[in-house]
């Protein structure tokens, strides 16, 4: 990672005659506004220009004709440049401000995958701090057979890893069933790239609604910041008055928190197992009762990730 300070001159534009990035060197002839870069012609948008005695190109530019990435901390001033030492630095085409590169892959008892993540700000105009990035890697062999693949969710706050702009390091330890250290090509899809999921130490607010009324509730178990436990939904609604109901009413659910959970189940007291929720709603029961809800939010977008969970509880009474 090279980083430069964002001054008049330096923040823009870079002063070197030619530039080396791992093992390639790259020989920059300039000719009045087109730069000559191996042998090829490319037009730049920016003015070149001549200050005492060093003719300055744009870093952006210039950085990308050579296959590396550019990104801007504006926390911190800085630029960071990623730059492929062996292979091309690895995308997805619908997040093209996000670039993946300098994999390495061991084998042992678990597979270990290290490498680097730039992400662009100035293509990330809602991200400028912290990150959640959720992207899974498919491992290729040289006869495009897949050959092995792993999921991962990334937290820019943890440990100080870095921000938005900033080059951060990756590693990935997972149980494979093939070797993939030999790989002849990787392929990047991104699930989920903004705020970080999980914010704060609380497990998010949650509004139930049956027409205009509010539905109160209770924490239950959940894994949020930390795992809690608590004790049986039945005992935790001792307390908690029931809002009655027209028999057939649905219940509306909103989370005041974004991003919303990428799953939500319910279970009644009088079913076994959890049911999903389709639409942000659950349809009551027709029999005249008291009923106890547990509900749980899931923040698990891949399905090989589970990141975070909310839990709730709540009493329905069916007139």
């Amino acid at each position: 990672m090279k980083k430069f300070g964002l001054g008049f001159i330096c923040g823009l534009f870079l002063a070197l005659p030619s530039l080396v990035f791992g093992e390639n060197a790259f020989n920059v002839v300039i000719s009045q506004s087109k730069l000559l870069i191996n042998g090829q012609i490319n037009q730049s948008e920016m003015s070149l220009f001549n200050f005492q005695g060093s003719t300055y190109v744009p870093l952006r530019f210039i950085t990308e004709k050579m296959g590396a990435a550019v990104g801007y901390n504006e926390l911190t001033n800085s630029i960071s440049i990623l730059a492929e030492n062996h292979k091309q630095l690895v995308s997805d085409e619908n997040y093209p401000n996000l670039h993946l590169g300098n994999l390495e892959v061991s084998k042992g008892e678990v597979t270990t995958i290290k490498g680097q993540i730039l992400i662009d700000s100035d293509l990330s105009k809602n991200l400028v701090d912290d990150f959640g990035l959720i992207f899974k890697l498919v491992f290729y062999d040289s006869q495009n057979k897949i050959i092995g693949h792993v999921s991962k969710y990334e937290n820019s706050a943890e440990k100080g890893k870095g921000k938005v702009g900033d080059v951060i390091p990756i590693v990935i330890q997972e149980k494979l069933n093939t070797d993939i250290s030999n790989y002849s090509y990787v392929k990047l899809t991104v699930d989920y790239l903004g705020l970080p999921i999980v914010r704060g130490d609380e497990q998010p607010n949650l509004i139930l609604t049956i027409g205009n009324q509010v539905v109160p509730t209770v924490e239950s178990s959940n894994c949020w910041k930390s795992c809690k436990d608590f004790v049986p939904v039945k005992e935790l609604t001792n307390n908690l008055a029931p809002i009655t109901v027209e028999a057939g009413s649905e219940l509306k659910i909103h989370f005041e928190y974004e991003p919303a959970p990428h799953r939500l189940l319910y279970k009644r007291d009088d079913i076994d197992n959890y049911i999903e929720i389709i639409n942000n709603t659950i349809n009551l029961p027709t029999s005249k009762g008291k009923y106890i809800y547990s509900l749980k939010g899931l923040w698990n977008l891949n399905q090989n990730i589970n990141i975070a969970d909310a839990g709730y509880a709540f009493v329905i009474e069916i007139k």
